[in-house]
């Protein structure tokens, strides 16, 4: 992984993967007002110290009223100038690009003697009007290749005319592009009003959190909320955190490390995509790591396609039910076959689903931490009907957060009253969606104990297991 600097902005770190690439040109864009002076001097005052001091140049601003302005959020930039770890530089376009020509100029003097790392030049717009338009890229292009031979790590502020103004010269040979600008009212057609935003366009060759981001302006400077990390449940202290691999890797990062012992995670599901291998990749993983899986089968898993399924990730799962390691329940009256039989409890009708309740509570009682809990909704729905699932849902999943027991459940919300839905996602402590779009299978969490969600993730098919990769 290519070296970071800090960016000065809490949240802004986190949403480019641990901050800016060092050496690398970073344009920054927005319309007046939107933050990006202050957000230039956050960077340059975060990184004040021997061996990364900064440089600010200004072609329009007198330093008095840069002073002026970071007084006001609590930083005394004339006392940093005097230390020797922070310069501010009034001057003309012609003169910087004159001076990043030269070898020897001030600019490596400073570089020398002062350890600056990091330069901001406020703005390009005034830079690239002084070019003619055919000639621009090519002045942005010198003014970058200079600041990196300097090896300095550059925020270059543009000023846009229009909340979606045209994509300029710049933004093709930044390394890291960021837009400043305002939520849009999704109920109305103007921006709500205070409501700044931070979206990043562009992070070459690394990861990075896409979408926009609400910005705050604070008596002590910029503060960035990345979006998709919400509140943790407050069911959990940071020490029950333990978390369980599903064994996707990425749907692991995706829930903050993996399942929570006690926690119920939903599935919004349609047999339009292949959501049974994602169910099948987390049970074969469980038992492989030694736990014990309990499985309320759909009716598009026979016994016979059970074990082969099993099988397909090297796992015996009849040998597994005989060592009390995999129990599998029925609701469809389905024939089983002999050698089945003693690992499969019935869920038909009221009756025999109090006896398998009664035969559950008693074994997970007694051997609660090994075991994980699939529960496949629409099979309980087909035979016991939505009532049924209003009734007891809310104590099946309070029975397996006592017992400390990860429960996985689906359901098709497409198909249960919308009210159902609602219930079921405020019942659940993580929400997984997984939808088919065109010829793409996607998923994407919403909820989660931990607090993190993610954008859409693609699922793709592997020729190995556990079958499936999320990107």
């Amino acid at each position: 992984m290519r070296e970071r600097m800090g960016t000065g902005l809490d949240g802004l770190d986190t949403v480019l993967d641990g901050g800016f690439v060092k050496n690398s040109t970073v344009l920054l864009e927005g319309m007046p007002g939107s933050g990006k002076t202050t957000m230039g001097l956050q960077f340059l005052q975060t990184g004040s110290r021997p061996g990364d001091a900064g440089v600010y140049i200004t072609f329009e601003e007198l330093p008095q009223q840069i002073y002026q302005d970071a007084a006001e959020l609590g930083w005394d930039l004339k006392a940093l100038e005097a230390e020797g770890r922070l310069r501010i530089v009034s001057t003309s376009p012609e003169a910087l690009m004159a001076e990043l020509l030269e070898p020897a100029g001030w600019i490596d003097e400073l570089v020398q003697t002062m350890g600056v790392n990091r330069l901001v030049i406020d703005s390009v717009t005034v830079l690239s009007s002084k070019a003619a338009p055919d000639s621009a890229r090519a002045l942005v292009f010198t003014m970058q290749s200079a600041l990196k031979r300097l090896g300095l790590t550059s925020l270059l502020i543009r000023e846009l005319a229009e909340p979606d103004g045209p994509v300029a010269a710049d933004a093709y040979l930044a390394d890291t592009w960021i837009r400043l600008g305002w939520m849009a009212n999704r109920h109305q057609s103007r921006p709500l009003i205070g409501v700044r935003t931070l979206e990043v366009l562009k992070h070459r060759g690394s990861d990075f959190l896409a979408g926009e981001h609400v910005l705050r302006i604070t008596d002590q400077g910029l503060r960035l909320y990345p979006a998709g990390i919400l509140p943790p449940h407050v069911m959990w202290r940071e020490h029950d955190l333990a978390t369980i691999s599903t064994g996707l890797p990425e749907l692991d990062h995706a829930l903050g490390g993996g399942l929570i012992a006690g926690a119920t995670y939903l599935f919004d599901t349609n047999s339009r995509t292949n959501y049974a291998v994602l169910l099948q990749a987390i049970q074969a993983e469980h038992l492989r790591r030694g736990g014990a899986v309990l499985a309320l089968l759909s009716s598009a898993v026979s016994f016979t396609k059970l074990a082969d399924n099993f099988s397909g990730f090297g796992l015996d799962v009849l040998e597994l039910a005989r060592q009390g390691r995999f129990l599998a329940v029925d609701g469809y009256r389905r024939h089983v076959p002999n050698e089945f039989a003693p690992f499969v409890l019935p869920h038909h009708d009221r009756e025999s689903i109090a006896k398998t309740h009664q035969r559950l509570q008693e074994l997970m009682l007694s051997d609660h931490e090994r075991w994980m809990l699939f529960y496949d909704m629409n099979t309980v729905i087909s035979t016991m009907g939505f009532d049924y699932i209003r009734e007891t849902f809310a104590q099946q999943v309070s029975g397996t957060r006592d017992h400390g027991i990860p429960f996985v459940t689906t359901c098709n919300f497409a198909e249960v009253p919308p009210e159902l839905a609602s219930y079921l996602e405020r019942s659940v402590n993580g929400v997984i969606h997984t939808w088919q779009d065109r010829r793409y299978q996607y998923l994407q969490v919403t909820k989660s104990p931990s607090g993190k969600t993610t954008d859409p993730l693609l699922v793709l098919p592997t020729a190995e297991p556990p079958f499936v990769v999320l990107r």
